[in-house]
C-alpha cells in the first residue's frame, strides 16, 4: 500500500503507512524466528528506502524521529545524491525496494523473443522517473525560499541560475507537486483512496506582482520523544547490569 500512494503522488500517505510497519517491526523484530529475521530485516530496510525517496520528493513536516535517525545513520552518502536528484541513486532505491511487478496479461510462449515480461518489470520505473525528472530543480527552489520571508522573483532566478520565466514556472510546479489529496482525521477509517486535497509542503509561499512571499510554517520543536528515548535506553542498561 505505501509502494502504491508513493506511484500515486500521496508521498504523506506513503511515508505515514510505511512509517507504522517500520516502527512496529522494530519493535516486534525480537519476536521473530530464526528463519523469519533476515526476511524482516530486508522488508524493513526496503522500506526505509522507500520513505528516503519519498521524503526527498516531498519533505515531511512531521516524521517519526527514529525512522529519520535510521535512514541519516545508516544512508548519509546516499541521501546526499538524492537531494542532487541523481537518477543513478533513485533507480538503485528503486529497484531494491519497489516490489517487482509482473506481466498482466499471458505471454506469447512461441515466440522466444517476446518482451513483455521485461518490459513490465522497467514501466514503474520510467513511470517514476519521469516524476523524478519534472521535480529536477525543486529542492534548489524551495531550499532558498527556507531563507527568506520575500524574495524577489529576479533575485531567486540569479539564485537558482534559471530564466525568470522558467523560475516562475519551477514556482508553480512545486505548488502544484506539494499538493495532492491526503487521509485526515475525520476520513481515517474510511477506504485507502479517500482524502481530501492538502498542502504537503514545508514550505508555503504565493507569487504577487514579481515577489515571492514565504510563510513561517515551522513546527515548534518537542523534545518529549528525546527523553522518552533515552529514559527507555537507560532502563535497558540498568536492567543489563542487574542481570550482570
Amino acid at each position: 500500500m505505501g509502494f502504491s500512494y508513493m506511484m500515486m503522488r500521496r508521498y504523506s500517505d506513503a511515508v505515514r503507512t510505511m512509517t507504522q510497519v517500520v516502527v512496529y517491526l522494530s519493535r516486534t523484530v525480537h519476536l521473530a524466528r530464526p528463519y523469519q529475521y533476515e526476511q524482516v530485516t530486508k522488508r524493513s530496510e526496503q522500506m526505509y528506502k522507500l520513505i528516503a525517496m519519498c521524503n526527498n520528493l516531498c519533505p515531511q513536516r512531521n516524521m517519526e524521529e527514529s525512522v529519520t535517525s535510521h535512514i541519516q545513520d545508516k544512508y548519509p552518502d546516499q541521501l546526499a545524491r538524492l537531494g542532487k536528484g541523481e537518477e543513478s541513486m533513485f533507480e538503485e532505491f528503486f529497484g531494491y525496494a519497489g516490489p517487482k511487478s509482473i506481466y498482466p496479461g499471458i505471454p506469447n510462449y512461441s515466440d522466444p523473443n517476446q518482451r513483455e515480461i521485461s518490459q513490465t518489470l522497467g514501466q514503474q520505473w520510467q513511470t517514476f522517473l519521469t516524476e523524478i525528472r519534472q521535480q529536477q530543480k525543486l529542492p534548489l527552489i524551495r531550499s532558498y525560499l527556507k531563507l527568506y520571508t520575500t524574495i524577489s522573483t529576479s533575485k531567486l532566478s540569479t539564485f537558482a541560475e534559471m530564466p525568470e520565466d522558467q523560475l516562475r514556472c519551477c514556482c508553480m510546479c512545486l505548488k502544484h507537486k506539494t499538493i495532492g489529496q491526503s487521509k485526515t482525521a475525520s476520513a481515517a477509517a474510511g477506504s485507502p483512496l479517500t482524502g481530501q486535497l492538502v498542502s504537503n509542503s514545508n514550505v508555503d509561499f504565493f507569487l504577487e506582482k514579481g515577489v515571492v512571499h514565504i510563510a513561517d510554517t515551522r513546527v515548534a520543536p518537542t523534545f518529549a520523544n528525546y527523553f522518552i528515548k533515552h529514559i527507555n535506553k537507560l532502563d535497558a542498561q540498568i536492567l543489563e547490569l542487574r542481570a550482570a
